[in-house]
């Protein structure tokens, strides 16, 4: 049975998994962010909200390159009033071999990065990858792949998260190999998501060595919750 589960994931995995995962998108911590900041929105002055919006889509046009709609559909999930914390933030990529094209490519996909804090969590998490020996190249492909790693617990989810795929891969002879394949991994909540759906698969019979290799080829089969995941085995598996 594993084998017909495995070739489901292999090879048609694909439309079930993009339909499912549509439901989950990366950013989705920015759709929360921007229901929070409407609740606040609500009691400051509208000429205010229209001053912030209009400095956000000036500063991502100028800093980034955005064009005019992009910046004012990013504008919708972030604002600033200030180019303080902004300049900090693009000031730590630009350091760790981030060029403005790979910037503006995470922060149109996930535009609430913007307000991470430059040195507690931008830093320590490129600092985190880099310390794995990989190259520069190597550490920016991960995040340009899943910018929402940013929003993320280091020490909660990523080192954790890391750490479990790394024995798993070892524990069944296989190199951790590239890392810039697994970026969406990171992005999945061990305990809720990655852990419950690898125990489904081995509920329905997978080999370990199966499973790790559609960790390889297919990370983002993970970004699920275990309930949508197992229909996905039940519905293509019967």
């Amino acid at each position: 049975m594993f084998n017909t589960i495995y070739r489901v994931f292999l090879h048609g995995i694909g439309s079930s998994s993009v339909r499912i995962i549509s439901q989950f998108p990366e950013s989705r911590f920015v759709q929360l962010g921007t229901f929070a900041s409407a609740a606040t929105n609500k009691s400051k002055p509208r000429l205010e909200n229209e001053n912030q919006e209009n400095f956000t889509v000036n500063y991502l046009m100028n800093a980034l390159g955005f064009s005019p709609e992009k910046a004012l559909s990013a504008s919708k999930y972030v604002h600033f009033d200030s180019t303080e914390k902004l300049d900090a933030v693009i000031a730590v990529w630009k350091s760790h071999g981030f060029t403005v094209e790979e910037i503006a490519h995470m922060v149109k996909r996930s535009p609430s990065i913007l307000v991470c804090d430059p040195q507690k969590t931008i830093l320590q998490e490129i600092e985190f990858f880099r310390s794995l020996g990989m190259p520069e190249s190597d550490m920016v492909s991960i995040f340009c792949g899943a910018p929402n790693i940013f929003r993320r617990s280091l020490e909660k989810q990523i080192i954790p998260s890391y750490n479990y795929i790394k024995s798993l891969f070892e524990s069944n002879g296989k190199s951790f190999g590239s890392l810039k394949r697994l970026a969406p991994i990171f992005c999945c909540d061990l305990r809720s998501q990655l852990l419950p759906n690898i125990e489904v698969l081995r509920e329905a019979g997978v080999l370990e060595s199966k499973i790790v290799e559609l960790l390889q080829t297919q990370p983002r089969t993970q970004m699920v919750g275990r309930e949508s995941f197992k229909m996905v085995i039940e519905c293509r598996g019967s």
